[in-house]
């Protein structure tokens, strides 16, 4: 018997589920705390996002490209016909260790016309926007990545007035971190005449320690996942947008 022709119905079309204020996150096989917190800030204030992962590895690859160009990949295939506004990487000890510029510039080459940033980034800039300068800063990672983003810190022109880190190694053991933790560590470090405190890595609870510890330093938190969506929020022309912490009642 042969087939029936469908009939063509005529298409309407609105602007679609997110006409603007799109931001491409990519974030980490592993991760199993960044992609919720930045979608709850973002989304919560306006912003439409889209997630891909890219494959996270315990030892390096086998080749000293690979993790750039599965990366470059990763955010290629983010919303390829409709577009995004803004594309953020959800790693701040990948950015540290390849290099906040060099990072961007991969981001960038990846989707030619379209603004990136890293938590490395972001939280540079949140600092700054904060007015803080000296430092405390903790973090997850084993001594020797936490040395490598204390570095980086440094180089960007910040004083690290003091630091710690959980030594930790597996983004299992990130995820299982409490916030009580994380919010103790982050009090005692404060307590050595710095401006504000930067809690680095996106796979941490930290964003929901961050009431407690400004409340009980009386400082300005930052954390990775934070300072991320906020600054891609402003990437994508979202004015006075709502946030955890003082960084989001800055006027």
């Amino acid at each position: 018997m042969p087939t029936r022709a469908p009939t063509i119905v005529p298409a309407r079309f609105d602007a679609g589920i997110a006409p603007s204020r799109r931001i491409g996150l990519v974030v980490l096989s592993s991760d199993q705390v960044g992609e919720g917190a930045f979608h709850g800030i973002a989304e919560g204030a306006g912003a439409r996002v889209f997630t891909t992962r890219v494959m996270y590895r315990y030892v390096p690859a086998d080749a000293p490209d690979q993790e750039d160009v599965e990366l470059a990949a990763a955010a290629g295939q983010l919303l390829p016909e409709a577009g995004i506004d803004c594309l953020a990487f959800s790693c701040t000890s990948r950015s540290a260790e390849k290099g906040e510029q060099a990072m961007i510039d991969l981001l960038e080459a990846a989707r030619p016309g379209v603004a990136a940033t890293t938590p490395l980034l972001a939280a540079r800039l949140a600092l700054t926007q904060l007015g803080a300068r000296r430092i405390a800063l903790v973090s997850p990672y084993k001594r020797s990545v936490h040395e490598a983003v204390v570095a980086a810190c440094e180089g960007a022109g910040f004083d690290i007035s003091a630091s710690s880190c959980f030594d930790l190694a597996l983004g299992t053991d990130f995820a299982r971190l409490t916030p009580a933790a994380i919010a103790e560590a982050a009090i005692a470090a404060a307590d050595c005449g710095s401006q504000a405190v930067f809690i680095s890595c996106t796979g941490i609870r930290a964003v929901e320690a961050i009431a407690t510890v400004e409340r009980v330093t009386g400082l300005p938190v930052v954390t990775s996942s934070q300072a991320l969506a906020w600054h891609a929020l402003r990437l994508v022309g979202v004015e006075d947008p709502a946030g955890p912490g003082r960084l989001f009642a800055l006027v």
